[in-house]
This record gives structure tokens, C-alpha cells and sequence, in this order.
């Protein structure tokens, strides 16, 4: 991967930045690839809360330019037999453990390793810190030029978390709740593409309220319901100046119905 503009290592973790999990890691990317760029996407995901970081890191890799290596940790499974994944896919590389993180990197023309060259691990591996002790230097080292191949053997059976696709029913399309922000907005799974021009439309939750459909939060009065399509450039639940998760006690796996209302 080496060259004169390097393209960056982006991480991402469930780690805050309370502790010193995240600089460390950092310490030891400057230690083997010194002059590489590092962005954090997030630190702040939910402790152990593998299916947001999925979801983050699938709708924010596209934003990153190409060869750009990105670093996810959130391992709840450490020091156990899951093994390390690198991802070279979409023009970019995945580096992060085997637990369905890495999902929304992979297609069919992916290619996968299971990270097995402990010659580019930290000397001392601790059983708790894979971070620091084997993805962080891994990474460093595919951007200070080692080839990709050197990471491990080709694998086929990837971990995937993947959220079923919206379905077709009666009495609408039937989804869910995939991600919550900070916000307290609810990210559903609907792309913005399934709404047709010419029709109102309505989302409808479980614990009974509407949703209807707004252009913008500020198309709705202060702390009222809205469905808005969101920055993920999916269908999201909110409330204006307001948490949607915390009105409605939703979150992630929540079912939403989303139908027509008129013509």
C-alpha cells in the first residue's frame, strides 16, 4: 500500500476516549507506519455493540478515498478462537476481528484472510488487547507497504451480521431499527429509494404512533414525530429538538411499518 500520499487508517471503536485504549493504538501505528494519516470515524460506539459498528462502518467507508484502511475494534470475543480478519474490497482494506464488523465491506469480489502472520504482531500479545497487539500493527504495516497477501490465508466463511431486507406484506413494508445516534434518531433500514413520487407516506411503530413524512426536522413542530430521510441515506424516526428513542422506548430491532397513506 505504500506511497507517496498515503491514504489514511480510519478507526473505529467501542473504546471512549476516557482510557487509553485508543492512543495506544495509535502509538503503535506511529511506531510502524510513521507519516501515515489516522481519522477517528467513532470511539463512541455502545461497549460490546457489534451491529452499530456494522452499520457505521458500512455507510461511511464509500466517504474515504480509495486504498484507504480501515480499522474496526469492537471485540467482545477477545483472547477467544475468533479469529482476525483483513478485507480487501471496494478498493479499500478492512482490518478487525471475525464477529460480523466487517459485513458491510464484503461482496462477492472480496478478497478475505484470516490474520495469521503473528511476524507482524506486537512481540507480547495480550489476550485482552488485540487492538494494540495485532490489528493495530497489521494495519500499520499493509500501510507502510506489506502486501496484503502476508496478512494470511485466503478464507470463504466470513462472520456476517447482515439486517434482513425490508419485506412486502399486506399492509405495507415491513422493517427495522438499525442504528440509533446520538440524537436519539431511529435508522431503519429503508432506503429512500422504496418511497414512490405521487404518494404520502407514513412510518407506524409498535407502540402505535405515526410517523409521517417530513422533508426536514424543522418541517414539524418542536417535539413532534417526523419520518425524514436521514444522513446514513436511509429512512430515519425523529422528533424535532427531541430523542425518538427516548419518547418512544424503540431501538434497535424495533419493528416499523412503512405504507402509503394516499395517492
Amino acid at each position: 500500500m505504500s506511497d507517496t500520499a498515503h491514504p489514511p487508517i480510519v478507526l473505529l471503536t467501542d473504546f471512549g476516549l476516557q482510557d487509553g485504549y485508543v492512543g495506544v493504538m495509535k502509538g503503535v501505528i506511529a511506531g510502524i507506519a510513521p507519516g501515515v494519516p489516522v481519522i477517528d470515524l467513532s470511539h463512541e460506539i455502545p461497549a460490546q455493540d457489534i451491529p452499530s459498528a456494522a452499520f457505521l462502518l458500512e455507510t461511511s467507508w464509500s466517504y474515504f478515498p480509495e486504498r484507504s484502511l480501515f480499522l474496526a475494534v469492537v471485540d467482545p470475543g477477545v483472547g477467544s478462537s475468533r479469529r482476525g480478519l483483513g478485507v480487501r474490497s471496494h478498493a479499500r482494506f478492512f482490518i478487525g476481528p471475525d464477529n460480523g464488523i466487517l459485513s458491510g465491506a464484503l461482496d462477492v469480489d472480496s478478497e478475505i484472510r484470516s490474520i495469521e502472520n503473528a511476524k507482524l504482531w506486537l512481540a507480547e500479545v495480550s489476550k485482552t488487547f488485540h487492538g494494540r497487539d495485532i490489528f493495530a500493527p497489521v494495519a500499520a504495516a499493509l500501510a507502510a507497504g506489506t502486501p496484503f497477501e502476508q496478512i494470511g490465508p485466503l478464507i470463504s466463511d466470513p462472520i456476517r451480521r447482515e439486517a434482513p431486507p425490508p419485506t412486502h406484506t399486506s399492509a405495507g413494508l415491513v422493517g427495522q431499527i438499525v442504528y440509533v445516534d446520538r440524537f436519539g434518531n431511529l435508522v431503519t433500514n429503508f432506503p429512500p429509494e422504496l418511497l414512490r413520487d405521487g404518494e404520502t407516506w407514513a412510518a407506524l411503530t409498535p407502540d402505535g404512533a405515526e410517523w409521517p413524512f417530513r422533508g426536514t426536522y424543522a418541517d414539524t413542530a418542536p417535539g413532534e414525530r417526523c419520518a425524514v430521510v436521514g444522513g446514513f441515506r436511509r429512512i430515519e424516526l425523529s422528533i424535532n429538538r427531541g430523542s425518538a428513542a427516548q419518547v418512544s422506548g424503540l431501538g434497535i430491532g424495533s419493528a416499523v411499518l412503512l405504507r402509503a397513506t394516499s395517492q
